[in-house]
């Protein structure tokens, strides 16, 4: 009998059922949250972060033979989704403060001690990954995800996950 591949398949099924069934909800608190936080985010920092993801996309597209700024509507498709780098600038400014808001809120969940020690691991095989996938050397990875990026996404993602864990622990149910 094969009881560990049908709980594997059941808890498959839950996952996607409630990936399906908390989108809604998830944007209702992440909006809530940021409509009744004090965040105080400066100017500078979100331009900073936008430009290191852009940074970090210019680097993607030269890996594929591209710049970026010179791309048309045809490249970007099945890449980014955009029609051009125009459009990618603007949809970067527009998520990027969302990214930034998060992040300072993952920060201040996960109270930001020893960030180094924490998560310069992760960075490390995250680097080793883009470096895998692309087959570069991890210095030119390094130069287009530098660590200041990655642990911004790193605390804004730590902030989506625990929301995600609240919406599943308390306001999803299996039927």
């Amino acid at each position: 009998m094969c009881l560990p591949y049908r709980d594997y398949l059941r808890e498959q099924q839950l996952q996607a059922a409630f990936s399906n069934d908390c989108c809604e909800p998830l944007m209702h608190i992440q909006n809530t949250v940021l409509e009744m936080s004090e965040i105080l985010l400066r100017r500078a920092d979100w331009k900073r972060y936008t430009n290191l993801k852009l940074q970090y996309l210019r680097g993607l597209a030269a890996f594929e033979g591209f710049e970026i700024e010179t791309m048309t509507a045809k490249d970007f498709e099945g890449r980014i989704p955009v029609k051009s780098y125009g459009g990618l600038v603007a949809m970067l400014q527009t998520e990027s403060w969302d990214t930034c808001c998060f992040s300072l809120l993952g920060q201040q969940l996960t109270q930001r001690h020893e960030t180094e020690t924490l998560i310069a691991p992760e960075y490390e095989a995250s680097l080793q990954n883009l470096a895998d996938t692309w087959r570069k050397p991890i210095p030119e990875c390094r130069n287009i995800l530098p660590f200041e990026l990655y642990e911004i996404d790193y605390y804004s993602n730590q902030y989506l996950k625990t929301v995600r864990e609240y919406l599943k622990k308390n306001l999803y149910t299996e039927e």
